[in-house]
């Protein structure tokens, strides 16, 4: 979120965004990060989590961070 803050990265045009590993990224507290990368990006973006565990605060995020999301389970 540095380059955000500084202007010297635009994630306006990103239509497609893929976060993996999740769970850690949330364990590690960066829920508040994510968030504002979302909010940087494309309103009609399409976003992919990856989690080999589904923690309750990424579980609840996926509820109320994105919007129409589809939970699949392998």
């Amino acid at each position: 979120t540095q380059h955000l803050d500084e202007g010297s990265i635009c994630l306006k045009r990103v239509e497609m965004l893929i976060i993996d590993e999740a769970d850690k990224l949330f364990e590690q507290g960066f829920e508040d990060q994510i968030k504002i990368v979302l909010k940087s990006c494309s309103q009609k973006k399409q976003v992919a989590l990856f989690s080999a565990t589904i923690p309750d605060n990424l579980s609840q995020f996926m509820k109320t961070g994105i919007q129409e999301y589809k939970y699949i389970s392998i």
